[in-house]
């Protein structure tokens, strides 16, 4: 036979060749990955956290509550009305939508399948009950709270034989070797090309720990008021790059690296930090610089952070600026790590059979994302991040710029009912200069995938004027013209 115009036996050589020249490649890349860290610092190039490969303690008592049987002696004072016990602000046609989100389902659910669903989504309200008392639900009230909320809904779940056992299995792998040697030297490579691009590595020591930022104008020459960006989850400072580089044309831009994540360059004493202490973090900037006003920035976990360092230091905040923030209680996030439980014997074999699958497959792909031991690790330890986003937002004393995505999947957006379900009627009652737009058919990386709309926005808001950049940043502008969308008021 031949193959793409040669013999077979030819064709297969070639093949065999190129195999063998590929793996004695990656032999010889893994042999030098031991000397990565020699030749970065004969460069003087300081090496990014290592990424965390176990549960920190809090992590693994709230997870081992999933241990622990699925059902107690029943809640005292119990009342069957759903909204006692499910997340916050939900209507029921959208609290059915996160119950099937939180077993994996697309398809409408059974009595059962809502009886577990009921169960996880109260379990990840009350995590702590089970671990010290046996005074929790029983099955006959996740029952009861069920059928209070199909009521609702008006729906009526099919009845279904086949059980839907109680279960809930959050995985957790470290990064695998290979990706983490090539995240390794992918962070400092950019952070150079972010220092050519203008935006100066800079760091200093505290009491708290190591603290490292870039910084569009080290000198201080700038006029305006400085710009304080933090980053969201999963990532480094080096997602707000581009936003950074296109605002510092009129003002002082900071971008932070937060406390100990993986492949950041900012380390906390104790190397646990938390939100608590990334919500500090501005303080210590604001101390070390001498800044005594800042506009604050944040993108996803990061808008959490920046709604509570303006309720800790609202005399240092002028304005707040938030990208699609986090915050709004369980979502879709929290479900990337739950194991489908698909009702039928037959639907429940397969699933067996493609498990290893499934977790080999979690382990070279999901895992340096939605798995990694640094990310539970401070999802878990948030504190106040599961309470709904409304909350950060009345707490909000200064004026305020809401921006967000409508195609975000990982947060997103709930539009049912306006405004009221983003918790912004309060805001826009206060009268304070509060705005809020959606940017048509952003992700929730609308930081990269809408960065021009998203700097327009942000500089009308912070000064008043137009986006006017110079020769220099009208590069930019040619370069991400793709990423121009139109955006509306909410």
């Amino acid at each position: 036979r031949r193959v793409h115009g040669e013999s077979g036996m030819k064709g297969f050589a070639k093949r065999a060749l190129a195999v063998l020249a590929a793996l004695f490649g990656f032999r010889v890349f893994r042999s030098i990955l031991p000397w990565r860290k020699v030749l970065l610092k004969i460069f003087r190039f300081r090496l990014p956290n290592a990424p965390e490969e176990h549960l920190r303690s809090y992590a693994l008592e709230k997870l081992e509550v999933q241990k622990l049987p699925p059902y107690g002696d029943g809640l005292e004072n119990f009342d069957p009305d759903w909204r006692k016990h499910m997340l916050r602000n939900r209507e029921a046609q959208e609290m059915m939508s996160e119950l099937r989100d939180c077993l994996g389902l697309r398809v409408p659910l059974t009595a059962h399948q809502c009886i577990e669903a009921v169960r996880r989504v109260i379990l990840v309200r009350n995590s702590d009950l089970p671990r010290h008392t046996n005074k929790y639900w029983t099955r006959a009230q996740c029952e009861s709270v069920a059928k209070s909320l199909c009521n609702a809904c008006g729906y009526n779940p099919p009845n279904d034989d086949d059980w839907c056992p109680p279960q809930e299995h959050f995985a957790c792998y470290p990064y695998p070797t290979l990706t983490a040697d090539f995240m390794t030297c992918a962070m400092v490579f950019i952070k150079q090309v972010m220092i050519l691009c203008g935006l100066q590595s800079q760091e200093f020591e505290c009491e708290q720990g190591r603290v490292h930022y870039y910084d569009s104008d080290p000198f201080g020459t700038m006029e305006n008021i400085p710009v304080i960006m933090i980053h969201g989850m999963y990532t480094t400072a080096i997602s707000l790059g581009l936003v950074a580089e296109l605002l510092s044309f009129s003002r002082r831009v900071i971008v932070v690296d937060l406390f100990d994540f993986d492949f950041g360059f900012s380390v906390s004493r104790g190397g646990q930090a938390v939100a608590n202490d990334h919500a500090n973090m501005v303080e210590l900037v604001c101390t070390h610089l001498g800044f005594r006003h800042v506009d604050v920035l944040g993108h996803s976990y990061g808008g959490h952070v920046v709604t509570q360092t303006a309720k800790r230091i609202p005399h240092l905040i002028r304005r707040v600026v938030l990208l699609c923030p986090a915050g709004q209680g369980m979502n879709r996030l929290f479900y990337g790590i739950t194991v489908p439980v698909p009702s039928g014997r037959r639907a429940r074999q397969i699933f067996e059979a493609a498990r290893d699958t499934l977790r080999w497959c979690a382990r070279w792909t999901i895992a340096p994302f939605l798995l990694a031991p640094n990310s539970l690790n401070i999802l878990l330890g948030c504190g106040e991040f599961g309470s709904h986003m409304s909350g950060a937002f009345g707490a909000i004393e200064r004026p305020c710029l809401l921006l967000w995505g409508t195609n975000d999947k990982i947060l997103p957006p709930r539009r049912q009912n306006g405004c009221e379900m983003l918790g912004l009627d309060s805001f826009f009652a206060k009268g304070q200069g509060h705005e809020a737009w959606w940017i048509r058919d952003a992700e929730h990386w609308l930081n990269l995938d809408s960065v021009l709309p998203v700097c327009e926005l942000i500089e009308k808001y912070l000064t008043g004027k137009s986006y006017s950049p110079t020769t220099a940043k009208k590069l930019f502008l040619f370069l991400f013209h793709w990423t121009r969308r139109d955006v509306f008021p909410m």
